[in-house]
This record gives structure tokens, sequence and C-alpha cells, in this order.
């Protein structure tokens, strides 16, 4: 592979996940009225989702993760939680990032 094909890849599948996130968070909208939106999994798919939510004018949602080591820091200045948030009892919404589901 040239190196110079490198930053097209990437650019073109950065692209393709902000197309897919636009559609869910499009397709969810009447779904998420009164409830809070989950991002679960706080890597670098998670990163990007949270920028597609900000630049789509959601800015009210949070992030859980499973890695114990990532609770407590943030993204897009929202704190990382453990996932024990989601059964508490509030009406949420997930939106699962994680690479190991597509």
């Amino acid at each position: 592979m040239d190196v110079n094909n490198k930053p097209k890849v990437i650019e073109c599948i950065a692209k393709e996940n902000y197309n897919n996130f636009c559609n869910a968070i499009t397709k969810t909208e009447k779904l998420r009225i009164g409830k809070k939106v989950v991002v679960f999994g706080a890597g670098i798919l998670g990163l990007q989702f949270a920028n597609t939510l900000l630049s789509l004018g959601v800015d009210d949602f949070i992030f859980c993760d499973n890695d114990k080591n990532k609770w407590g820091r943030k993204i897009c200045n929202t704190q990382i939680l453990s996932p024990d948030i989601i059964t508490n009892g509030q009406k949420n919404i997930m939106f699962f990032s994680n690479k190991k589901l597509f």
C-alpha cells in the first residue's frame, strides 16, 4: 500500500462512520425524547460518535465503558462512567461504539 493513500483511507473510514452515526442519530430522534443518551465505549469510535452528536446539536450524553481505567476520565468534556449507571432505573438510549461489533 502506498503511504500516500493512507490519509485517504482513514478519511474514507471516518466519513463512513460519520454518515452511519448521523443516520443513527436522525432515525432515533423521537425515541431519544426524555431519555439520556449513553455512548457505550470510550475509545476512538466513541470519540467519533461524540463529535457527531455535538455536530448535530446533541450535547446531553454520557459515556460508559467496561475498562475501569477509563472511569473518571473525560471525552468531549463528558466523564466516562462505569456501566453500572445503566441499571439505576434511568430511561436511557444506548449507542454502542465498539469496533468488535462491526
